[in-house]
């Protein structure tokens, strides 16, 4: 087997290279997902984190089949398996700086809330009616990948996701700000950094 030169695991379905590396990053986050399960105790901050990873592994899983999709109808899947990841990870992420910077703004747990419903709705949307979401799913100019066509409310429910996102940060930078901890800082620092 050559680098870089495609091959076959199962009979018919052609698999890359790029497939095998989306393979081992859902590996890794199962793993650490693993890691933060089994480490004990279990507190709030480590269950949300859990959650978040196990959102992201969805996503991966969503990669990693659309890489290998060879019709509209498995890229289909795999895209809505991408946005439904995206529409709730953010989320938990927001959920989890809540959580370890410890804030306990009734207003901040009004707009999670608020966040959660409004992911459900759109998640249920989106397994239910997919042309809300993509207009079409086409091939790429060089024939290698189906790729999604966004309809406007993709577009639209992008918003508030870059809101909870920045929401998050703002928890993080307001920790920072806060903390005289030097060991409290390098974790907050670890954390913005794997924001961005």
């Amino acid at each position: 087997m050559e680098m870089g030169v495609e091959f076959s695991m199962i009979q018919g379905l052609e698999v890359g290279y790029h497939d095998v590396i989306s393979g081992v990053a859902l590996l890794l986050y199962v793993a650490v997902f693993a890691i933060v399960v089994w480490n004990r105790p279990l507190t709030k901050e480590a269950r949300v984190f859990a959650f978040y990873l196990v959102a992201m592994a969805w996503w991966q899983g969503g990669a990693l089949l659309l890489s290998m999709s060879q019709s509209v109808q498995m890229a289909t899947v795999a895209y809505q398996a991408m946005v439904s990841s995206a529409l709730i990870s953010v989320l938990f992420w927001y959920h989890f700086t809540l959580a370890f910077v410890g804030v306990r703004k009734r207003w901040q747990n009004r707009v999670l809330k608020l966040g959660y419903g409004l992911a459900t709705l759109l998640g249920v949307l989106l397994w239910t009616v997919p042309a809300a979401f993509f207009a079409e799913i086409t091939l790429s100019e060089l024939g290698l990948y189906l790729i999604a066509v966004m309809a406007p409310l993709a577009y639209v429910a992008a918003i508030p996701l870059f809101g909870y996102q920045g929401l998050g940060a703002a928890n993080l930078i307001s920790a920072y700000r806060r903390t005289r901890s030097g060991v409290v800082r390098n974790r907050l620092r670890y954390l913005m950094l794997g924001l961005w």
